[in-house]
Protein backbone atom coordinates (compact mmCIF):
# COMPACT_ATOMS: atom_id res chain seq x y z
CA UNK A 1 0.00 0.00 0.00
CA UNK A 2 1.58 3.42 -0.98
CA UNK A 3 2.26 6.42 1.31
CA UNK A 4 -0.68 7.84 -0.13
CA UNK A 5 -3.13 6.21 -0.12
CA UNK A 6 -2.47 5.35 3.22
CA UNK A 7 -2.83 9.12 3.78
CA UNK A 8 -6.36 8.93 2.12
CA UNK A 9 -7.54 6.20 4.57
CA UNK A 10 -6.27 8.35 7.78
CA UNK A 11 -8.05 12.27 6.19
CA UNK A 12 -11.49 11.60 7.39
CA UNK A 13 -14.75 13.98 7.84
CA UNK A 14 -18.14 12.65 9.38
CA UNK A 15 -21.09 14.66 9.66
CA UNK A 16 -22.40 12.26 12.02
CA UNK A 17 -22.05 14.99 15.20
CA UNK A 18 -24.01 17.79 13.36
CA UNK A 19 -26.67 16.79 15.26
CA UNK A 20 -25.19 19.00 18.01
CA UNK A 21 -26.11 22.28 16.43
CA UNK A 22 -29.93 21.78 17.50
CA UNK A 23 -28.75 22.80 20.81
CA UNK A 24 -28.88 26.47 19.42
CA UNK A 25 -32.74 25.89 19.22
CA UNK A 26 -33.32 25.10 23.12
CA UNK A 27 -33.71 28.90 23.60
CA UNK A 28 -36.50 29.01 21.39
CA UNK A 29 -38.54 26.29 22.71
CA UNK A 30 -38.76 27.72 25.64
CA UNK A 31 -39.78 31.00 23.98
CA UNK A 32 -42.40 29.06 22.55
CA UNK A 33 -43.64 27.80 25.48
CA UNK A 34 -43.85 31.06 26.90
CA UNK A 35 -45.95 32.63 24.01
CA UNK A 36 -48.73 29.84 23.87
CA UNK A 37 -49.00 30.25 27.51
CA UNK A 38 -49.29 34.03 26.94
CA UNK A 39 -52.20 33.12 24.41
CA UNK A 40 -54.07 30.58 26.46
CA UNK A 41 -54.07 33.11 29.11
CA UNK A 42 -55.10 35.77 27.00
CA UNK A 43 -57.91 33.51 25.20
CA UNK A 44 -59.43 31.40 28.36
CA UNK A 45 -58.69 33.86 31.08
CA UNK A 46 -59.31 37.47 29.38
CA UNK A 47 -56.16 38.60 30.27
CA UNK A 48 -54.86 41.99 28.40
CA UNK A 49 -52.50 41.36 25.53
CA UNK A 50 -50.90 44.04 26.11
CA UNK A 51 -49.42 42.64 29.36
CA UNK A 52 -48.80 39.51 28.11
CA UNK A 53 -46.31 40.83 25.62
CA UNK A 54 -44.59 42.74 28.28
CA UNK A 55 -44.30 39.37 30.33
CA UNK A 56 -43.75 37.61 26.85
CA UNK A 57 -40.87 40.37 26.01
CA UNK A 58 -38.89 39.85 29.13
CA UNK A 59 -39.72 36.28 29.65
CA UNK A 60 -37.48 36.25 26.53
CA UNK A 61 -34.75 38.26 27.32
CA UNK A 62 -34.05 36.63 30.22
CA UNK A 63 -34.04 33.30 28.38
CA UNK A 64 -31.37 34.74 25.53
CA UNK A 65 -29.41 36.61 29.11
CA UNK A 66 -29.29 32.49 30.88
CA UNK A 67 -28.34 30.91 27.24
CA UNK A 68 -26.20 33.37 26.16
CA UNK A 69 -24.89 35.54 28.64
CA UNK A 70 -22.95 34.44 31.85
CA UNK A 71 -24.65 30.98 32.40
CA UNK A 72 -23.33 29.94 28.71
CA UNK A 73 -26.09 27.03 29.15
CA UNK A 74 -25.81 26.78 25.31
CA UNK A 75 -22.10 25.84 25.48
CA UNK A 76 -22.14 23.71 28.42
CA UNK A 77 -25.10 21.64 26.80
CA UNK A 78 -22.80 21.16 23.58
CA UNK A 79 -19.54 20.51 25.28
CA UNK A 80 -20.95 17.89 27.41
CA UNK A 81 -22.25 15.90 24.16
CA UNK A 82 -19.26 16.32 22.68
CA UNK A 83 -17.29 14.43 25.73
CA UNK A 84 -20.00 12.19 25.97
CA UNK A 85 -19.58 11.28 22.13
CA UNK A 86 -15.84 11.92 21.67
CA UNK A 87 -15.39 9.53 25.57
CA UNK A 88 -16.72 6.49 23.34
CA UNK A 89 -14.26 6.45 20.36
CA UNK A 90 -11.93 3.73 20.58
CA UNK A 91 -8.45 5.21 20.47
CA UNK A 92 -6.24 6.32 22.46
CA UNK A 93 -6.21 10.53 23.23
CA UNK A 94 -3.37 12.98 24.05
CA UNK A 95 -3.00 16.50 24.35
CA UNK A 96 -7.11 16.46 24.88
CA UNK A 97 -8.09 20.44 24.38
CA UNK A 98 -11.44 21.27 25.33
CA UNK A 99 -13.01 25.11 25.44
CA UNK A 100 -16.65 26.82 25.36
CA UNK A 101 -15.20 30.60 25.40
CA UNK A 102 -17.14 33.04 24.25
CA UNK A 103 -19.43 31.28 21.69
CA UNK A 104 -16.31 29.51 20.39
CA UNK A 105 -16.82 25.55 21.83
CA UNK A 106 -14.95 22.59 19.98
CA UNK A 107 -12.49 19.95 21.45
CA UNK A 108 -9.15 18.43 19.84
CA UNK A 109 -7.19 15.59 21.01
CA UNK A 110 -4.12 13.27 18.89
CA UNK A 111 -3.92 10.06 18.40
CA UNK A 112 -0.18 9.00 19.42
CA UNK A 113 -0.85 5.71 17.45
CA UNK A 114 -1.53 7.02 13.97
CA UNK A 115 0.48 10.83 14.30
CA UNK A 116 -3.29 12.07 13.54
CA UNK A 117 -5.56 14.79 15.06
CA UNK A 118 -9.45 14.52 15.79
CA UNK A 119 -11.13 18.12 15.59
CA UNK A 120 -15.06 19.01 16.31
CA UNK A 121 -16.09 22.33 16.96
CA UNK A 122 -18.42 25.46 15.98
CA UNK A 123 -15.60 26.40 13.21
CA UNK A 124 -16.33 23.59 11.35
CA UNK A 125 -19.77 23.58 11.93
CA UNK A 126 -19.44 20.57 14.00
CA UNK A 127 -18.41 18.12 11.74
CA UNK A 128 -15.40 15.51 13.01
CA UNK A 129 -12.10 15.95 11.27
CA UNK A 130 -9.15 13.89 11.26
CA UNK A 131 -6.43 14.25 9.54
CA UNK A 132 -2.54 13.50 10.14
CA UNK A 133 -0.97 16.11 12.12
CA UNK A 134 2.29 16.19 9.57
CA UNK A 135 0.00 17.98 6.75
CA UNK A 136 -0.23 21.11 9.13
CA UNK A 137 1.58 24.44 10.17
CA UNK A 138 1.35 24.96 13.77
CA UNK A 139 1.37 28.12 15.39
CA UNK A 140 0.87 29.04 18.89
CA UNK A 141 0.31 32.28 20.96
CA UNK A 142 -0.70 32.30 24.82
CA UNK A 143 -3.91 31.74 24.34
CA UNK A 144 -4.38 30.01 21.00
CA UNK A 145 -2.92 27.41 18.97
CA UNK A 146 -3.33 28.09 15.10
CA UNK A 147 -3.45 25.17 11.86
CA UNK A 148 -2.83 25.84 8.74
CA UNK A 149 -2.75 23.27 5.94
CA UNK A 150 0.62 23.10 4.34
CA UNK A 151 -0.66 21.61 0.85
CA UNK A 152 -3.40 19.46 -0.77
CA UNK A 153 -7.36 19.64 -0.83
CA UNK A 154 -9.29 19.32 1.78
CA UNK A 155 -12.28 21.08 3.45
CA UNK A 156 -10.37 21.96 6.84
CA UNK A 157 -7.96 24.57 5.59
CA UNK A 158 -7.61 27.01 8.78
CA UNK A 159 -8.35 26.28 12.51
CA UNK A 160 -8.25 27.68 16.04
CA UNK A 161 -7.89 25.83 19.62
CA UNK A 162 -8.07 27.29 22.77
CA UNK A 163 -5.72 26.46 24.94
CA UNK A 164 -7.01 25.92 29.45
CA UNK A 165 -6.97 28.72 30.81
CA UNK A 166 -4.33 28.61 33.88
CA UNK A 167 -5.20 30.36 37.19
CA UNK A 168 -2.48 30.90 39.79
Amino acid sequence: MSKKSIMKEINMKSNEYSYIKLCYLVKYVFIAIFVIRALILSMFFGKAMNELMIMVGIYSVIIFFIFKGWFEIEGLIIMRELKRRTDKLPIPKENIFNWNNKGEVGIFFTDPEKGTFWFCSNQTDYNLYVYPIMEFNIYENNTLIFFEKIAGDCDLQKFKVFKPVQTY
